[in-house]
């Protein structure tokens, strides 16, 4: 394989890699490049990624692509074990995505559901069942609890799962020499303390992790941060891209490689045929949303949103139709490319 062609062909991998061992949210930059990607590399990338039983039934052999394709993406800040030096134990779900691919994957939609969403999680564990957190479910039985509870409550069928640790994206983001994010207001988190002044901030991996684990002083705390995971992400492929044209190929290579060593999917989930599959999207062929809830709650001194029954059945009907146009009109989608 040719430089040329190496180049080219990782131009093509990389945000569908990170589409898939990241969130799955941005492929957009990815289709500015229409060529096949190369197995060899396509190949290199898929054999990083993480295996383990993550539905409640799982093949052991990767299937062929065929949609349409939902995929359950969560991002835990401790899947890996990493901030055990922290004193943290078990597994925390800070990002809950539902990712669907149409028919003919000519459309992906991203819908992000708020990590306090409260909802219905069956006994496992120490938890004896009842409504809790969603984001509960992965700490009391990992990520095949969270496919039950998040089936249950849409009323629809996950094919595939994909669990991301966040150190994935602090050591990805220094690989690339950090990434800009557009802020439209100064922030103040008073929590780790931080000021994020209003326009461009540059951020390395350390102020990225922070970045996305921000909510205090966001306008609409939870729903902002949801908001920033999106902005992140498509920043992070944004940058991926123009190293690429740059021709800074080992700092792109090491970046993808950072993020798949940190991913964790099912079995049967077909990672190589699937970013080739994503290649030939259009940039305008990716929606991005976040759940719409009916208000906060408190219960025993703990926050909860309220799920809106009319926004799960609209999801789910969404889904199961292969049809997100009227969803998208009912509840609008968000722009990736600023925010709080």
């Amino acid at each position: 394989m040719t430089k040329r062609t190496w180049r080219r062909n990782l131009l093509a991998m990389t945000p569908l890699t990170l589409l898939l061992v990241a969130a799955a949210l941005v492929p957009v930059t990815a289709v500015m490049f229409r060529d096949i990607v190369a197995g060899e590399l396509a190949g290199r990338y898929a054999s990083m990624v993480n295996r383990a039983d993550l539905l409640p039934e799982s093949d052991t052999k990767p299937a062929d692509v065929t949609g349409p394709m939902t995929i359950l993406m969560l991002g835990s800040d401790n899947y890996d074990g990493t901030r055990g030096y922290q004193g943290v134990t078990g597994q925390r779900s800070d990002s809950v995505i539902l990712v669907h691919a149409d028919r003919d994957f000519q459309h992906v939609s991203a819908v992000s559901i708020q990590r306090d969403s409260y909802v219905y999680v069956p006994a496992a564990g120490p938890w004896h069942g009842g409504n809790t957190k969603i984001n509960a479910a992965l700490a009391y039985g990992g990520a095949t609890l969270s496919v039950q509870v998040v089936e249950k409550q849409f009323g629809i069928h996950i094919d595939h799962v994909m669990v991301m640790s966040f150190r994935g994206l602090h050591t990805a983001t220094d690989a690339v020499g950090g990434v800009d994010v557009t802020i439209d207001k100064a922030v103040y988190d008073t929590a780790m303390r931080v000021h994020w002044p209003a326009g461009v901030n540059h951020l390395d991996g350390k102020a990225a992790e922070m970045y996305v684990r921000d909510r205090y002083g966001l306008p609409q705390g939870d729903f902002d941060r949801m908001k920033r995971h999106q902005q992140f992400l498509h920043a992070l492929m944004t940058k991926g891209i123009q190293l690429g044209m740059a021709g800074d190929l080992k700092r792109l290579d090491q970046a993808v490689s950072d993020v798949a060593k940190a991913t964790t999917v099912d079995p049967g989930m077909p990672v190589q045929a699937l970013a080739e599959a994503m290649v030939k999207l259009s940039p305008s062929a990716v929606t991005y949303g976040s759940m719409f809830n009916d208000g906060g709650m408190t219960i025993d001194g703990h926050s909860f949103q309220r799920v809106d029954p009319k926004w799960s059945q609209a999801l789910g009907t969404a889904i199961k139709s292969d049809d997100f146009g009227p969803y998208w009109k009912i509840y609008p989608p968000n722009t990736p490319t600023h925010g709080a």
